[in-house]
C-alpha cells in the first residue's frame, strides 16, 4: 500500500480518538466523515489489488522461461524496481514492457468511482451553504474539499499548465473515447487545454476546452475546432501523465 495512503488511515483514526472526549458532529460533518471513511475502504481495496497486480509481474518474470538468463534477469531487476517506486511513492510505471497499464486503468477508474459519493456530499453542502448565503461555509467546504482531494490524488500537484495526459473520455450518450490533453491554464479546480480525440485515428479531431477537476477526473465542454472531424458536446475524462516518466500515477485529472 502506498505510503500516503497509510498516512490518510492512521490521520483518519486519529480523529476518531479524539472525536470520542468532543461533542458528536454536526449532521452536515456526519455525512463527510461517514462518505470519507467509505472512500478511504473503496481506495485501500484498490491499492491492495494493485499491490497483487505488481506482485504477479514481478512473479511472471521469475518464472518466465521464454528469455536467455540475462534477459530475464533484466526484466525482474525493471520489476521489482517499479514495484519499489509504486509502494515508495504511488507512482505506477510508463514502460508498457511490464503489462501494468490494463491494471493502473481499473486502478484509476476504480478511485474515480470511489470517489463519486464524497463529492456529491460537498457539492450538496456547499450548494446548501450558498442558498443560505453563508460565504465563510462555502469557503470552508471548498478548501476542505481540495485539500483532501490533494492528499488522495497527489498527482493533481502536477496537473498544471504546460502538462500532458492521456485518458478515457465518456460522452454524453455514454461513449467512450481515447483522448490526449494539453494543458493550457489552470485556476483552482477550473482548467483550459487542447484535446485530441482518437489520437491514432487518421485525420483525428482536435478541440480547445474548458472545464473543472473533480478528483481524479476531469469534466470538460469542448470549444473551438482546430483540426479533423467531429462535433460539439460535453465530457468527462479519467487521464493519465503521458511523456514524462516521472510522474505520479492518474491521480491527477
Amino acid at each position: 500500500m502506498p505510503r500516503f495512503t497509510r498516512s490518510l488511515v492512521l490521520a483518519a483514526a486519529g480523529l476518531a480518538v479524539a472525536a470520542v472526549a468532543a461533542d458528536p458532529p454536526a449532521a452536515g460533518e456526519k455525512a463527510l466523515q461517514d462518505q470519507s471513511t467509505r472512500f478511504q475502504e473503496a481506495k485501500r481495496r484498490a491499492d491492495e489489488k494493485a499491490a497483487k497486480a505488481f506482485e504477479a509481474v514481478v512473479d511472471k518474470a521469475r518464472t518466465s522461461r521464454k528469455v536467455n538468463e540475462a534477459a530475464r534477469q533484466d526484466w525482474i531487476d525493471k520489476c521489482v524496481a517499479a514495484k519499489s517506486e509504486y509502494e515508495r511513492t504511488g507512482r505506477w510505471p510508463r514502460d508498457p514492457g511490464l503489462g501494468l497499464e490494463d491494471d493502473e486503468w481499473q486502478y484509476v477508474l476504480a478511485q474515480a468511482k470511489a470517489y463519486e459519493p464524497l463529492a456529491k456530499e460537498y457539492t450538496r453542502q456547499v450548494k446548501a451553504a450558498r442558498e443560505a448565503k453563508d460565504d465563510g461555509e462555502v469557503a470552508r467546504l471548498l478548501a476542505a474539499k481540495g485539500k483532501q482531494a490533494d492528499v488522495a490524488f497527489p498527482g493533481r500537484a502536477g496537473f498544471a499548465a504546460g502538462s500532458k495526459w492521456s485518458g478515457l473520455a465518456v460522452g454524453a450518450k455514454g461513449g467512450r473515447t481515447t483522448v490526449d490533453l494539453r494543458v493550457t491554464a489552470v485556476n483552482n479546480a477550473s482548467f483550459e487545454g487542447v484535446v485530441v480525440v482518437n489520437p491514432q485515428l487518421a485525420n483525428h479531431p482536435i478541440y480547445e476546452v474548458s472545464g473543472t477537476v473533480e478528483g481524479n477526473k476531469l469534466h470538460f465542454f469542448k470549444g473551438r475546432q482546430v483540426q479533423g472531424d467531429g462535433g460539439r458536446g460535453s465530457s468527462s475524462a479519467t487521464c493519465r501523465p503521458t511523456g514524462c516518466s516521472s510522474s505520479t500515477r492518474p491521480a491527477g485529472c
